[in-house]
């Protein structure tokens, strides 16, 4: 069961269970690719999700996808966000490949990569940025008090302070060019961020995650019972 509510002007999908939640994204995800470049996310959030993805074929070696972020750690680390894309997308692309941001920054430089990311989202057409959120309210690697929502750049790179690695992240101002916005939420865990978006003032610095989704004209949020308590 999905119930569909709409909260000051952003979609809410609310699924009861994990099930319904991995299916709506994936069939949302295929369509989109049908449409044009799409951002995915990383962490933990997709990997049941590119399971079933992989299960069904429901991507295709022409697919455009670039990660919304990554840790600056090897390809082969299970930190990477690359390395999780790819051990359980399980495919291969034909002529558009998800860039490995760290190898790109180590092989060209953070220059070059910012203009090739430039140029990536300057000649396609930008159809869905899929993001998961973080039980602090960051989306990407946007955190609170250091998502640089003024950048200028297409993406940059940052670090908190109790990593041991850096991150590189495409900005706020990237990530708004897109068509459509859908972010996957789902736990307890996700529940205040998700309750506080709804408030009559809200704290961008502290859920970086609500500025793109009350500035985006087109958001969509999918979530389960547990990240969706208590809301609106």
């Amino acid at each position: 069961m999905i119930e569909s509510l709409k909260i000051n002007n952003i979609n809410i999908k609310i699924c009861n269970s994990t099930v319904k939640l991995i299916e709506l994204t994936s069939n949302l995800i295929t369509e989109e690719l049908n449409k044009g470049l799409c951002i995915i996310p990383g962490g933990r959030t997709p990997i049941k999700i590119f399971n079933h993805l992989s299960k069904f074929n429901q991507i295709n070696s022409k697919s455009k996808l670039l990660l919304s972020d990554d840790r600056l750690v090897n390809i082969k680390s299970n930190n990477s966000n690359y390395k999780m894309l790819f051990d359980n997308l399980k495919t291969t692309f034909d002529d558009f490949s998800p860039l490995s941001y760290n190898q790109e920054i180590n092989e060209i430089g953070e220059l070059k990569l910012e203009q090739k990311i430039t140029h990536i989202l300057d000649n396609n057409i930008l159809s869905c940025a899929f993001l998961g959120v973080g039980s602090d309210g960051h989306t990407a690697s946007l955190f609170p008090n250091k998502s640089q929502f003024e950048s200028t750049l297409s993406g940059f790179q940052i670090k908190n302070k109790e990593d041991d690695f850096y991150r590189y992240t495409l900005s706020y101002k990237s990530l708004m060019k897109f068509n459509k916005i859908v972010f996957i939420m789902n736990g307890d865990e996700k529940n205040e961020p998700l309750k506080q978006l709804f408030l009559k003032e809200n704290n961008f610095n502290k859920y970086p995650f609500h500025k793109l989704a009350v500035e985006h004209p087109n958001v969509l949020i999918i979530c389960d019972n547990n990240a969706a308590k208590n809301i609106g």
